[in-house]
């Protein structure tokens, strides 16, 4: 003897609902995104003078970007050089024409001054002019 009737003895379907999962990972995710810094590594960790009109670069597509560490590490283009290298490549660079590629110096504010000059002499002497030296706006 059944007495329970047919109608109301339907099984329950089990759902698991998948939109407030999706609605936490989305949240998650932008959060993220938000509080993430996104700054261009380098070799090593160049602390820039700071100057009171520091002038925004342009938009050159091919530059030469020369850092300078406080212990007087050379790096060129995120990858570490030494003078002899600089010099090299900038001579090979200098046979193709190509001399008018800007040449910007990210020199630590503690490096000694000697070092500078040395990378800026070594700019100068395979014949390239168009050189700038990075700093970091006071405000």
């Amino acid at each position: 003897m059944n007495f329970r009737s047919t109608s109301s003895h339907r099984r329950r379907d089990i759902e698991i609902t998948v939109i407030p999962l999706i609605d936490l990972f989305m949240t998650v995710l932008v959060f993220f995104i938000l509080t993430t810094t996104f700054n261009r590594e380098t070799v090593f960790f160049v602390d820039l003078p700071e100057t009171k009109d520091a002038q925004g670069m342009g938009k050159d597509v091919k530059q030469i970007q020369l850092s300078i560490a406080a212990d007087g590490e050379l790096g060129m283009n995120n990858q570490k050089v030494t003078l002899e290298g600089i010099r090299a490549y900038l001579d090979d660079l200098g046979k193709t024409g190509k001399k008018d590629i800007p040449i910007l110096i990210r020199a630590d504010q503690a490096v000694n001054h000697g070092k500078v000059v040395d990378v800026i002499d070594v700019i100068q002497a395979a014949g390239f002019s168009n050189m700038g030296i990075l700093t970091r706006n006071k405000n």
